[in-house]
């Protein structure tokens, strides 16, 4: 873990242990981590339970919830992240929330793809 807040820049090389001291990491925090008990607290499952904790976080129901939170950053391995990925709050603008509303200029668009003959979906 301490490799990981150096290599994805949260602190310069060799500044991890004093970066983590006086609680920073903790729930409460200026950056809490592994807030579902890291793999002390769940199985084994090379980052997919972090990925399961990263979604309830972005969506507010995490047991150890960050208040006001807006991004997510989820790796896995040890060393050097050997995979990563960054989740975040949907900020739906007001005039999203209106049935029928059109989405504001530059938003990104989410479609369903239509399954290909013989059941692959399309790229």
């Amino acid at each position: 873990m301490l490799y990981q807040l150096e290599e994805l820049g949260f602190c310069a090389k060799g500044e991890a242990k004093d970066f983590v001291a006086d609680g920073r990491i903790e729930l409460g925090g200026a950056l809490p981590i592994n807030t579902h008990g890291g793999q002390l607290g769940e199985a084994y499952l090379h980052g997919l339970n972090g990925i399961a904790e990263g979604v309830r976080l972005v969506r507010g129901s995490s047991v150890n919830q960050v208040p006001e939170l807006e991004h997510v950053v989820v790796t896995a391995g040890t060393g050097v992240p050997t995979s990563g990925l960054i989740l975040g709050v949907d900020a739906k603008p007001e005039c999203c929330g209106a049935p029928g509303a059109p989405p504001p200029p530059g938003a990104a668009r989410y479609t369903r793809r239509s399954p290909r003959p013989g059941g692959r979906r399309g790229t």
